[in-house]
Parts: C-alpha cells; structure tokens; sequence
C-alpha cells in the first residue's frame, strides 16, 4: 500500500511530525501583541500617576507661593504703620489689636486674594527695650492660602531717634536758594547724612568728615580746590532718601509739651535758664527786667521742659532733660554736662562711658549762638521747620562778623530741617567742631523725637 504526502496551504510537502508554521507564526505574533498591551497598560497607569503627582505638587507649590506673598503683604502692613506713626510700637495704637497698641499676638490680619495673615509683634529678646531709647522688635507674619498652607516670614526692625546723627538736614542751602557751605577749619566727627547735595569749599583746606558721609543728591558741590579728599571715612551718594522731611513737623515739639504737662515744667512767656552743676536749674522770665527768679531741679521733673515762647540757655547740666520752645532758643554762654567738663569731649583721656547727664533742645524757627567767643555745647540739637525770616536752623548771630573763626565745640548732634549759617566763606563767624556721642546710637535724651525705622534680618519659613 502507497502512502502519498500531504501538502500544507502553500503546496508544500508536510513531513510527518511538523507543526504548521503559520500557526507558529500567529502564537507568537499573539504573543508579542499580548506583552505589548501589557507595557502599554503599565506606562500608562504610570503616566497617569505620574500625572497626578505632577499635579499635586504644582498645586502645592501654587498654594504655598499664595502663601508667602500673603505673608509678605501682612509684613509691608505693619511696616507702613511703623514708618508713618515713627513711634515705638508699644505706644502705636491700633484699634485691631487686642492689646491696644501694634505689639501682642495677632496685632495685625487682613485678607490677599482671598488668603488671609495675621502679624504678631513681640520685643527683640536680644534687647531690652525698657533700658534704652532705641527699640528693637521681631514681626512674624504667618501666611494661609485659599487650600491652608502656611508659609512664615520675620522681620527684623529697629527705631532710631533723631539723636543718632552727628549731622542730618533736609536742605544744605538758604531760603533764597544759595548754598550753604563747610570749608577748611570744619572737623565733622559723626555720622552724616542729607537729602541735599553737599557744599564743600577749598580756599582754606578741606574740611574734614571723619566719619560717613550720605547724601541722597547724585554728586557734590566743590569749589576754590574742594576735593573728595574731604571725606576721610567715606562719601555715599545716592543714597535712599532719608524721610526725614515730613518728619519735621511741629508734633515734635507737641509731644514734649503733652509730657511736659503732666510732670515736667510748663511755662508761657520767654525765659531765662541758668542750669546749675548741683543739678538744679534758675528760670525767670525776660521781661520785665525785675522778674523773679525761681530754682528747680532736674530730678523733680519726668525730663521735659516746655515753653510757649522763647528760651535763653547757659551753664551746666547735671541730669537728663529735653528742653522745647515754641519758637526759638538763644545758647547766651556755653552749656556743657557736669560729667564731661573734666576731660572734656575732645581731650585724649576722655571716656564717653563717664558721661550720664543728656541734654535735648528742639525749638521750631532756630536755635542760635549769641555772642563772639569760642562756645562749648554739649546736647543734642534738633530745629524742625523754616524760619519765616530765612534765618532758621542752627546758627550764630555773629556768622557774617570778623570774629577769628573760634570754635563751636558741639558734643551730640544738630539735625535740621534747612541748615542754618554758622559762618561764612572768606573768614567770617565761626568753624565748626562738632563731634558725635557715641551713647545716642543707643541712647537720647528724655521724650526725643523719633525719626525712622530700620528693618533687618528677613527670613522665610514654614509654619
């Protein structure tokens, strides 16, 4: 019997035994169609939680960028306050806070785009604000985006008084225009600073600045050989304007009134004051000429003195006072502390830790040197408005007189809202020796006027 082949579909011969290769062929094509799925199906879950995480974090990051610029605009609240009440912020009344000032938990809160903050203000704890007059603080603003994250920022900030410049000014020239100049013979040994451009002449010499020098104008006046030279320790310009101007305001001097009222001296009238090393002090009025006189003393008082009129100064200072006249005060004689006569302030053995007496004069026309002599002041000196008359500010009656150009010797510091005429270029009036105490960095008289904050120390974190 004959066995004949089978063929396959292509007319092959099929051995005996073999599988069909088509049928080979499919298997494994269905196989590979099978680990492709299944790739497939596992980035694509993968792309899809890669997907969702990718749109959580975004979310994330989204909310917690809401909350930090929510943060931040609850700090540039509270720093608008500060800057425009320029007052500790203990005593910055503010009708949100619990306490009744701008310090406490959750002084200040408010909304962002519908994120809200809230700002808590607490002493520094490195300071004891109690102990000096400058006052340092810590803000927190804690941020809240719309889905709760939190961000936290600090800040740092600090409130000087106007006693911490040797020099400051808003204008460096006259009423009328004309510049007001410092020439050789000036020694200026403290921190300078004016929003006003510099006027420095060289017919006699350089003056000389021995500490930093900052102005907000973008160049300074030289004339008759003044050179750069004059600024020993260095010359900032343009520098950030300080905001000062606004900040010479009659309040001042209504401030050291009200404190005056309720437990300093009071007085109506021009005065004469005579202060004495005993710690006390003679006052009576100028006219009439037989005025009695009365005697006080420092100790009994809370550190003001305030006269609605003028007031004529002389003597030695043994205590801490403010002295504000309404209108103008007139230094007749040298007016020095008890405690720095003997070394004086520009001797080499003097120490400016002995010094425990302060003595503040504000006055809102001028404050003026009388007479022809060299002249030792010792306070720190604010005048802070125009006189009507363009002879404001600080100044000598004598600075257009051939005198010899004697020194003032100013010990403490003189700000001004336009500078006064002490002397004139030529060789008349007087030289300026002024040099700064180092105690009012940290330190001022009693009720001194506070001029600005200064913030430091920013920093971000997570509540």
């Amino acid at each position: 019997m004959s066995t004949h082949p089978s063929f396959d579909d292509l007319g092959e011969p099929r051995l005996a035994g073999s599988r069909n290769r088509p049928e080979r062929r499919h298997g494994a094509v269905m196989a590979m169609v099978l680990i492709v799925m299944v790739v497939l199906g596992l980035l694509g879950a993968g792309m899809l939680n890669l997907s969702s995480v990718t749109a959580l974090e975004a979310g994330r990051s989204v909310a917690e960028a809401q909350a930090f610029w929510t943060a931040e605009a609850g700090l540039a609240h509270v720093q608008a306050i500060a800057q425009k009440i320029r007052k500790p912020l203990s005593s910055v009344p503010y009708a949100a806070s619990p306490t009744g000032c701008l310090l406490g938990s959750n002084v200040v809160s408010g909304n962002c785009g519908g994120s809200c903050y809230a700002v808590s203000i607490t002493d520094d704890t490195a300071w004891t604000n109690s102990a000096h007059a400058l006052k340092k603080y810590v803000i927190r603003s804690v941020g809240i985006s719309t889905n709760g994250a939190q961000q936290v920022v600090t800040l740092g900030c600090a409130i000087q008084s106007f006693a911490s410049y040797l020099f400051a000014s808003n204008f460096e020239r006259s009423l009328a225009g004309n510049p007001i100049w410092f020439w050789g013979g000036d020694t200026i040994d403290g921190p300078v600073y004016t929003n006003d451009r510099l006027n420095i002449d060289g017919s006699s010499g350089n003056p000389r600045f021995l500490q930093m020098v900052s102005s907000a104008a973008s160049s300074v006046n030289y004339s008759a050989g003044g050179t750069v030279a004059a600024f020993q320790d260095g010359l900032t310009l343009n520098a950030t304007p300080l905001d000062i101007s606004g900040e010479f305001t009659g309040d001042h001097i209504t401030e050291i009134q009200n404190a005056a009222a309720s437990g300093g001296l009071t007085l109506t009238n021009d005065y004469v004051f005579t202060f004495n090393a005993d710690g006390s002090f003679n006052y009576n009025r100028t006219a009439p000429t037989n005025a009695p006189v009365s005697t006080n003393y420092l100790a009994a008082l809370n550190g003001t003195i305030y006269v609605n009129g003028n007031a004529y100064i002389k003597g030695t200072v043994n205590g801490n006072v403010t002295l504000a006249a309404q209108q103008s005060i007139y230094i007749s004689n040298s007016i020095v502390y008890a405690s720095a006569i003997s070394p004086a302030p520009w001797a080499t053995n003097f120490v400016p830790a002995n010094v425990d007496d302060t003595l503040g004069l504000i006055a809102s026309n001028r404050i003026e040197i009388m007479g022809t002599s060299a002249i030792n002041i010792d306070a720190t000196i604010m005048v802070t408005s125009d006189d009507p008359t363009g002879n404001g500010g600080f100044r000598a009656s004598a600075w257009n007189q051939s005198i010899g150009n004697p020194n003032i010797n100013l010990y403490g510091g003189v700000t001004q809202y336009r500078r006064g005429v002490v002397g004139q270029v030529g060789g008349n009036g007087f030289n300026k020796n002024y040099k700064f105490d180092s105690r009012f960095v940290t330190e001022a008289p009693p009720h001194f006027p506070y001029s600005v904050y200064v913030f430091t120390g920013w920093k971000q974190s997570r509540y």
